[in-house]
């Protein structure tokens, strides 16, 4: 018993003249009326913006966005000087000298720069301080809070 023939096949090459249908009543454009939008406009996506934009953000915050992900990416860029051996080094000579955290007495397990390397600060031993995790978060984060108040105080005497 031999088996139909399936159905043949069109060529790979050979594209369907017509793969969508379109919907009845399309008309296609013309020079003189514009293709209907394939998507209605949506509001910025920067919180209160009432900008409507085909799609993401308003120019302004756009620009905005961009320079705040470059502040990103500078920052983490930072993190290079941390995978030195001159780095490992001057961190363990800093804990192997003082084993306990200089705020608060508990055991060391950070190690701080007093000046940080943004601000010009270096890996030198005598910029170093030994710091429990606790208080080194702490210190980070009133750092960063600092630098933020500095940054916006600039922008607005700016304009």
């Amino acid at each position: 018993m031999t088996d139909p023939s399936p159905e043949p096949r069109p060529h790979p090459q050979q594209k369907d003249p017509h793969p969508y249908k379109d919907p009845p009543g399309h008309r296609p454009p013309t020079p003189t009326r514009p293709p209907v939008p394939w998507k209605p406009k949506t509001y910025c996506l920067t919180t209160g913006c009432g900008e409507l934009v085909l799609s993401g953000r308003c120019r302004e915050h756009a620009r905005q966005h961009t320079k705040q992900q470059q502040d990103r990416r500078d920052a983490t860029e930072t993190w290079r000087d941390y995978d030195t051996q001159a780095w490992r080094l001057a961190r363990q000579q800093v804990l192997s000298r003082e084993p306990n955290c200089r705020t608060c007495g508990r055991e060391a397990t950070h190690v701080d720069h007093i000046v940080r390397l943004k601000d010009g600060g270096t890996h030198d031993v005598t910029n170093l301080q030994p710091l429990c995790a606790s208080c080194h978060g702490l210190k980070t984060y009133n750092e960063t809070i600092k630098a933020a108040r500095d940054r916006q105080r600039k922008r607005n005497a700016k304009g």
